[in-house]
């Protein structure tokens, strides 16, 4: 079990809503998220506390994804939800920078955003206009944009998207989609463009949607996902990885009742192993999951105070510290808690010769 830190970051408002969490070299967390009405915000952690920035005001901002640049500087994709765009945001020692990344029709919604090596930004998001899941990425000659899926989706699942940078440049995609068979993918890009398969294909289910997505050292691919049968009698918190070309498949929590496992999110930790944070819809609190080094899943609620939960991101530091940020409903807040997490590590990746 835990120790389980818990701190009110921000509590101007409406705020704390479409949470995005990263570290910093030192192990501080970094936290973008929505507010209502005062647009896209940014948040800190130092030696001295919190820190909050208002980076945008005037607009409605509903997805947000953060990520820290090699100079500790923050970068920010976020969807636009009062022009329909995706926008990205960044800092240097200038000062906070905008640009619009697409603005046909309605694009940008729930985008992930990732860094390459030297600092340019890469963004999976859904064009709702198309159903398309799209691709963004900038470089010395500007912004460049293509189409990852077509068509992908066309039902009511959470259209989330995850993405990751492997090794090779290239970047990797986990996404929700839903055209016959609510499904979650897997996309990997390469220099010939984009391969796309299947993680979860289930003709019992009624729901899969994406929840979390990382690689491991050795660029293989780990989802987690929620899914729910069409008699809504069993529901499941699902982690699945590839290794060595296979697709392995582990239950993280099954339940019978009727309760959704509202804004999931998974990151992996030392030695591969994934750690996952979600919201039941009820009770309203914030659960985590860990599994140990012998395949051990163990569970624990970390936060029970009031409805709190939606909106989770989770990061694990080098060391195994664990930090989720989160969006505290009764109170409008956003909150942040920190753990340390005793796990044994049996290796330090997944790298197959």
């Amino acid at each position: 079990m835990a120790d389980w830190t818990i701190e009110i970051v921000d509590s101007g408002g409406n705020v704390g809503l479409h949470t995005s969490i990263t570290l910093d070299a030192s192990g501080y967390p970094h936290i973008s998220y929505a507010a209502r009405p005062t647009g896209l915000k940014y948040a800190y952690k130092d030696i001295a506390g919190w820190h909050t920035v208002v980076v945008i005001d005037g607009f409605v901002c509903y997805t947000t994804s953060i990520a820290l640049d090699g100079g500790g500087y923050p970068h920010i994709a976020y969807y636009d939800i009062t022009n329909g765009d995706l926008k990205y945001a960044y800092k240097d020692i200038f000062g906070w920078h905008f640009e619009t990344v697409e603005n046909v029709g309605q694009v940008g919604i729930f985008c992930s955003l990732v860094l390459d090596a030297g600092g340019y930004p890469h963004i999976t998001y859904m064009d709702q206009t198309t159903n398309n899941y799209d691709y963004a990425y900038k470089d010395g000659l500007g912004w460049h944009i293509e189409v990852m899926a077509t068509a992908g989706h066309l039902g009511n699942a959470t259209p989330l998207t995850r993405i990751a940078m492997a090794t090779d440049g290239f970047v990797r995609s986990a996404y929700t989609r839903q055209k016959f068979l609510p499904t979650v993918d897997y996309a990997a890009r390469s220099g010939l463009g984009w391969a796309i398969e299947i993680v979860s294909d289930d003709a019992a289910a009624a729901s899969a949607w994406c929840g979390g997505f990382d690689l491991d050292a050795g660029d293989n691919p780990h989802v987690e996902y929620y899914w729910r049968n069409n008699a809504l009698t069993d529901h499941r918190l699902v982690y699945a990885s590839k290794i060595g070309g296979v697709w392995t498949y582990e239950d993280i929590v099954t339940w019978g009742v009727f309760k959704t496992a509202y804004s999931s999110d998974m990151k992996l930790g030392p030695g591969a192993l994934p750690h996952v944070c979600w919201k039941y819809s009820f009770p309203h609190d914030l659960q985590y999951a860990y599994r140990d080094a012998i395949g051990v899943w163990h569970l624990e609620t970390v936060d029970a105070i009031d409805n709190v939960g939606n909106y989770n991101s989770i990061a694990v530091s080098p060391t195994g510290s664990v930090h989720i940020s989160y969006y505290d409903s009764t109170n409008d807040n956003l909150k942040y808690a920190y753990g340390i997490v005793a796990v044994a590590v049996a290796q330090t990746s997944y790298i197959l010769a």
